[in-house]
């Protein structure tokens, strides 16, 4: 009941229950809400913790955290990978995925260097000999070693240039390595290059929501998963092609360098490295001298490249021609990145087989 005054008599109303009830309805719906409200909040970030959790159990390739990643170079040494791990290397167009082992030195190779002897040889180069993409045994240095019967041994890293190469060969002779047989893998599309500007136009900041993609690339297994799928699907990867978020892998060949004295310089480098061994130079062609429009200038590049080391008298095997005669020298690369396949390195220990023993 209610108690209410009117003038000096009190007068007693009587409150029906349904009355109650329907003043506290809206207090529990709300609590209700809010209750639903905190409970998806909490559901979604755990959810998402299981599925990043599950997708590293069952999936490691897909773990950021064991991806191909080399250590910095140091006063001492070369940019390497971590001695004695397994990373993996994956492509998220869906090209490959690959386990890659290193060595106690950081090379990708399963021998000792201090088992080497001079007959022996070293290959060293860039990403194309060190066997991006593809497993170990199917590199062309392994093949090699099977068609001739010599031991082989990989010191090439991806990332490194011609000027790194001399780090490499010095760094394994300084930690084993007793081969006197070098193959030089000359990639044409990024070893002969100019000489970096001391000073340039500040590159545009990237945008944030560029940098919260690649935090979370390099961080959560869930989203390069996720990635890779969207990758994969045609429509999306050229949608977002469009948007500039993704670089089609033709699109990213580099221009053709054809200047004398770029030309000239490389030489005289490669010159340098090969003096103290029985060298042999592996010249990976470049893509643009089959797709886009600067096949012209690529083709001048090539064949004065060529020229140039056969003027001093440096061993050459250039895989241009045999590549052409295929009728397809793209198919000898990755369909959704621009290194070799497993044809590729078949085709290059091939040749290289054959050189050597006519050589």
């Amino acid at each position: 009941v209610a108690l209410a005054v009117a003038g000096s008599n009190p007068v007693i109303h009587p409150i029906h229950p349904l009355a109650s009830m329907a003043r506290s309805a809206p207090a529990k719906t709300s609590r209700s809400a809010a209750a639903k409200v905190l409970l998806a909040g909490l559901a979604l970030p755990c959810g998402l913790a299981v599925l990043e959790l599950g997708i590293r159990l069952f999936r490691p390739e897909y773990d950021p955290s064991g991806h191909l990643k080399l250590e910095a170079a140091t006063p001492v040494r070369p940019a390497l990978g971590r001695a004695g791990t397994v990373q993996w290397h994956i492509k998220n167009t869906g090209a490959f995925a690959v386990p890659v082992r290193f060595n106690q030195y950081g090379f990708r190779d399963r021998r000792d260097l201090r088992d080497s002897n001079p007959a022996d040889i070293a290959v060293v180069g860039d990403s194309f000999s060190f066997g991006w993409g593809v497993n170990e045994e199917e590199r062309f240095s392994d093949r090699l070693e099977e068609l001739i019967g010599v031991h082989v041994f990989n010191i090439a890293m991806p990332g490194a240039r011609l000027a790194d190469y001399g780090r490499l060969l010095d760094y394994a002779e300084r930690t084993g390595l007793r081969a006197k047989r070098l193959v030089v893998g000359i990639c044409m599309e990024n070893d002969l290059a100019p000489a970096p500007a001391i000073a340039g136009a500040a590159a545009a900041p990237p945008s944030p929501l560029l940098g919260v993609h690649a935090w979370l690339k390099s961080r959560s297994a869930a989203y390069f998963l996720l990635l890779c799928r969207v990758h994969q699907n045609a429509s999306w990867s050229d949608r977002l092609a469009r948007w500039g978020w993704i670089t089609p892998v033709l699109e990213g060949v580099p221009r053709a360098v054809g200047r004398p004295d770029v030309i000239r310089s490389s030489a005289e480098q490669l010159e340098g490295l090969v003096r103290n061994h029985d060298a042999t130079i592996l010249i990976i062609p470049s893509r643009a001298l089959w797709v886009g429009d600067d096949r012209d200038a690529a083709d001048r590049m090539h064949r004065d490249w060529v020229a140039t080391l056969r003027e001093k008298n440096l061993p050459v095997v250039d895989l241009r021609m045999a590549m052409e005669e295929s009728g397809n020298p793209m198919g000898f690369h990755f369909r959704g990145d621009g290194h070799w396949n497993a044809r590729g390195h078949a085709l290059a220990a091939r040749s290289l087989s054959e050189f050597l023993s006519a050589k």
